[in-house]
């Protein structure tokens, strides 16, 4: 289970907003260098806010871990990038085999519409399919940890 410590934003019927301020990982150095000169001009970033599950009782403000499996995480992670990748691979050789086929001066053409459109058709799939709504990808309150 991978955890995460955020606070309580809102509360509603069996589910929570949850926040969490992102921080860089230059927010815990003292050493001036470019990185941290680009961190402070950029560092304006609203915390990010969830809803989550839950059967706790919770009040905003409250700290508690939230938790997401780890086979869930890969599972997105997979669908959500290698899959397209995949698919424009798989069409890009597609248009260039088909570019053979019909005798097509330049192979570069069918390829770059073939890769795009196996790319843009297996996006369109993803989102319309529910697989992303699968209970299993989404986070849990796993405790609270201030009273």
């Amino acid at each position: 289970m991978i955890e995460e410590e955020v606070a309580v934003a809102e509360v509603s019927h069996r589910q929570v907003w949850v926040e969490k301020a992102q921080r860089s990982a230059c927010a815990s150095c003292e050493q001036v260098c470019s990185s941290s000169v680009v961190d402070r001009f950029f560092n304006n970033r609203q915390p990010k806010r969830l809803q989550v599950d839950t059967s706790i009782a919770l009040k905003r403000g409250d700290k508690v871990i939230i938790g997401i499996r780890e086979d869930a995480l890969i599972r997105g992670f997979l669908l959500i990038y290698l899959l397209p990748l995949l698919a424009l691979f798989a069409g890009a050789m597609g248009g260039s085999y088909l570019s053979t086929l019909l005798s097509f001066p330049t192979n570069e053409t069918l390829s770059i519409a073939g890769g795009l459109l196996a790319f843009s058709l297996c996006l369109v799939i993803i989102k319309r399919s529910q697989v992303l709504e699968h209970n299993s990808l989404k986070p849990v309150v796993l405790r609270k940890i201030t009273d």
